[in-house]
């Protein structure tokens, strides 16, 4: 997984597909349903969709939120290596 960083945090982050290999990063108890290009994932505020494109964030506390990849854009950039001890 590659690291992204805001200009205050540090989040963990993939790009949504509905056919990549999720199974190690321990997602099935966030993952409540998949249909075709979207699914249904469970955040500290509820139940929340995610698509194709959208990105999967994991913050500093472990859950899970999706972000659309235009929002994500905006507010992340990869980190440049050596990234800093978090």
């Amino acid at each position: 997984m590659q690291k992204f960083q805001t200009r205050i945090a540090f989040v963990e982050a993939l790009r949504w597909s509905p056919n990549a290999d999720f199974h190690h990063l321990n997602l099935a108890q966030n993952i409540i349903a998949q249909r075709d290009a979207r699914a249904f994932v469970m955040t500290p505020e509820g139940q929340r969709e995610i698509r194709t494109g959208d990105w999967l964030i994991k913050d500093s506390a472990g859950a899970f939120r999706p972000m659309s990849d235009e929002m994500f854009r905006q507010k992340y950039e990869p980190i440049k290596l050596p990234f800093p001890a978090v």
